[in-house]
C-alpha cells in the first residue's frame, strides 16, 4: 500500500473513532428511561394546580405568591426555585399545605398567615394520618396556630426549618412549633422555634430523635406526654418558661441540652420513669 492510501485509511479510522465517541457521549447525556420521573416540572402560581393533576414526581416552584389550602394526595416533591421566594400566603384562614400521602417532600417553601383555630387544628403544614415518611426541610413558617401538626404518621422528618408564632398572643393561645401525635421514628433536627407555645410537643410518640434545635420566647422547648424511647439531645432553650418538660413518659434520653433564662425550671420530670438525664446545663 502506498503512503497516500495508508494516510487515507488512517484518517478514515480516526474520523470513525471520533464519531463513535461523540455518539457514546450523547447517549450518556440522555436520561435513562427509569430516570424520567426525576426530571423537575417547572410551575408558577397559576400552573401549580394543573400540573399536580398530572401527578409528576417533582415540581420546581418559581418565585411568587401561592394559594394555601393545597392538598397533596400522592407522593411528590415541591422544591422552591429560590430561597424565600416561594410564598404560600394563607391570609389568616385554614392550613397552608395538607399532606394526605406518604413520601411527600417540601423543600425551601415560605408559609405564612395560616389560621389559628385549635378546633380545626390550623397549621402551616398538616400531616394527616397515614402520611408516612414526609420530609419538611428548609421551611420558613410564620403561623399563629401550629407550625407543623402531624397525627398518626411515622418517620416524619423536619430539618433546617424556622417556625415563628405570634408574640402578640398569650403564650397558651399559640400553637406549637411542631405538634406530633401518635407517630413513630420522627427526626426533628436543626430547627429554630420562636414565640410559639411549645417548641416541640410529643404526645403518645415513640423513638423520636430531637436534635440540635433552638427555642426562645415560648413555654417549653420540648414537652412530652405519654411518649416512649425518645432521644432528646444537644438542644438549646433560652428565655423560656421551662426548658424540657417530660411528663407521663418512659425510657427517655435527655442528654447534653442547655437552658438559659428559664423562669420556672430547666428540666421537669413528672411521672416519668426509666429515663436518662445526663450532661444537661
Amino acid at each position: 500500500m502506498d503512503v497516500g492510501r495508508r494516510v487515507g485509511t488512517l484518517l478514515k479510522a480516526w474520523l470513525l473513532l471520533i464519531a463513535s465517541s461523540s455518539l457514546a457521549m450523547a447517549n450518556l447525556n440522555q436520561p435513562a428511561p427509569d430516570a424520567v420521573d426525576n426530571v423537575f416540572i417547572r410551575v408558577t402560581p397559576k400552573t401549580l394546580a394543573e400540573q399536580l393533576g398530572n401527578k409528576p414526581s417533582r415540581l420546581l416552584l418559581a418565585e411568587g405568591i401561592y394559594d394555601c389550602g393545597l392538598v397533596l394526595d400522592y407522593p411528590v416533591a415541591l422544591i422552591a426555585a429560590s430561597r424565600l421566594g416561594v410564598v404560600f400566603d394563607c391570609k389568616g384562614q385554614g392550613s397552608g399545605i395538607i399532606i394526605n400521602s406518604p413520601d411527600v417532600t417540601l423543600d425551601g417553601l415560605v408559609i405564612r398567615h395560616s389560621g389559628n383555630s385549635f378546633l380545626s387544628r390550623d397549621a402551616a403544614v398538616a400531616v394527616e394520618p397515614g402520611a408516612h415518611r414526609v420530609r419538611l426541610v428548609n421551611l420558613d413558617i410564620d403561623a399563629p396556630g401550629f407550625g407543623v401538626y402531624s397525627e398518626a404518621a411515622n418517620a416524619l422528618t423536619v430539618k433546617h426549618s424556622f417556625v415563628r408564632g405570634d408574640a402578640r398572643q398569650h403564650m397558651l393561645d399559640r400553637g406549637d412549633g411542631i405538634h406530633l401525635k401518635r407517630g413513630q421514628q420522627a427526626t426533628l433536627a436543626h430547627n429554630q422555634f420562636v414565640d410559639v407555645r411549645d417548641g416541640i410537643y410529643l404526645e403518645n410518640t415513640d423513638q423520636s430523635q430531637v436534635l440540635f434545635n433552638t427555642f426562645s420566647g415560648l413555654q417549653y422547648g420540648v414537652h412530652t406526654m405519654y411518649s416512649r424511647n425518645e432521644w432528646i439531645a444537644n438542644n438549646q432553650a433560652d428565655g423560656v418558661l421551662g426548658g424540657y418538660a417530660l411528663m407521663s413518659s418512659d425510657a427517655l434520653t435527655l442528654i447534653d441540652n442547655s437552658v438559659t433564662g428559664a423562669r420556672e425550671f430547666g428540666v421537669l420530670l413528672n411521672v416519668t420513669k426509666d429515663s436518662q438525664v445526663v450532661g444537661n446545663s
